[in-house]
């Protein structure tokens, strides 16, 4: 599930509540049988602190609902993020939307090796009524991913309004004991314009897969520039 994608940092979480419902079979009317293969996803976030590419969005806590479709190999969603809190940087409301669009396929005869492009609008509500201030901005994607130790993967983004920014993150699932699962992630992103890495964000999460998907997680941000955060979060991640 696509929600949210690798350097959105509002993975940055103190709270997470995620709720997927997944239709990997479903039964199949004759309406069905025309779009065989969908997978439903419904998500809803809450999070401490919303933070994107490194910069804070909103210092304080937000919801972050969220809806994707995958029919391999496209996958189409919706995500939004509502600030919570009053303060000199919480502006209460809905101030994210994003609808995107993502493809991705392995490269014929080299299966270690996928390509993935993707279109994003970034819209923000709380803007609208701001003069002078960009009120939504489209951003095109195009990325490699490498199945081998670590799943390294490479993306450039495109941002019509806001400049070019490029990522790049490494991987890991360790299983610990019966359902429990370690994973590690390693994120970094440049920033085209600002000629900067801005920060890097370490994540580890302890997953408990039963009944109930239920996971600790761990994430601090190491800022590879001034202008960006050293900071420390703790998730706990629950979908059923």
């Amino acid at each position: 599930m696509r929600l949210p994608k690798l350097g959105r940092i509002s993975t940055l979480t103190c709270i997470l509540l995620t709720y997927p419902l997944l239709f990997s079979n479903p039964v199949h009317s004759q309406e069905d049988s025309e779009i065989p293969g969908w997978c439903c996803a419904l998500s809803l976030e809450g999070v401490s602190k919303y933070l994107w590419r490194g910069a804070m969005m909103h210092d304080g806590p937000a919801l972050q609902p969220g809806l994707e479709l995958t029919r391999d190999p496209w996958t189409a969603g919706l995500w939004a993020s509502y600030n919570i809190g009053r303060g000199p940087e919480r502006t209460p409301g809905l101030s994210d939307l994003y609808p995107y669009i993502e493809y991705s396929k392995e490269v014929p005869h080299l299966e270690i090796l996928s390509v993935d492009a993707g279109f994003t609008l970034y819209t923000y509500p709380l803007l609208y009524r701001t003069p002078g201030v960009h009120s939504y901005s489209p951003e095109v994607s195009l990325g490699i991913s490498f199945g081998l130790p670590g799943a390294p993967t490479f993306t450039c983004y495109k941002d019509f309004f806001f400049g070019s920014s490029f990522e790049a993150a490494l991987s890991h699932a360790q299983p610990l004991s019966g359902t429990i699962t370690m994973e590690s992630e390693i994120t970094a992103n440049y920033l085209r314009q600002e000629r900067v890495w801005s920060a890097m964000l370490f994540k580890v999460s302890l997953i408990l897969d039963k009944s109930a998907f239920f996971a600790v997680n761990v994430y601090y941000q190491a800022a590879l520039s001034r202008a960006y955060d050293n900071t420390l979060f703790l998730g706990v991640a629950i979908s059923k």
